[in-house]
């Protein structure tokens, strides 16, 4: 339901049967293709703002479902929203400067994804499902902690 690319220059939401995509200078292309086979979706699309699909954008966040309450939520930049706080998982390309009190939303930014490499969610019943690529692989001598 949404992939973070390792290097920080690329996140995509899969929604409706739709890829949206927010990407940075540099982003891999293939990484864009081979995510796009995965999810058996058409040409990636900008990230909308305004609703499409079970995605709702403005120019802060990008809110997927989540359980009832608690959205999973795409930041667009450094600045967090109003409420960010109450959300299962925050995700971003770029550090993410929220301090929540317990039981704060998991995080997921440019500083875990340089040492943690690509992340995915799963949006399921209970909550987002997250495995990095570290979790999945195990911890590798040559990788900062």
């Amino acid at each position: 339901d949404l992939l973070l690319a390792a290097d920080g220059r690329l996140a995509a939401i899969h929604a409706g049967g739709a890829m949206y995509v927010a990407e940075r200078a540099g982003a891999a292309g293939f990484t864009l293709e081979a995510w796009r086979r995965l999810w058996a979706a058409g040409p990636p699309r900008a990230l909308p703002d305004g609703a499409a699909d079970a995605l709702e954008c403005d120019a802060l966040a990008c809110t997927l479902a989540g359980p009832p309450g608690r959205p999973v939520l795409l930041l667009r930049g450094g600045l967090t929203p109003d409420g960010a706080c109450a959300a299962a998982l925050l995700a971003s390309l770029d550090a993410v400067p929220l301090d929540c009190p317990p039981p704060g939303p998991a995080k997921i930014d440019r500083y875990r994804l340089r040492r943690d490499g690509a992340y995915a969610v799963w949006l399921e019943a209970a909550g987002p499902r997250v495995l990095s690529d570290r979790a999945a692989r195990g911890t590798r001598p040559w990788v900062a902690r």
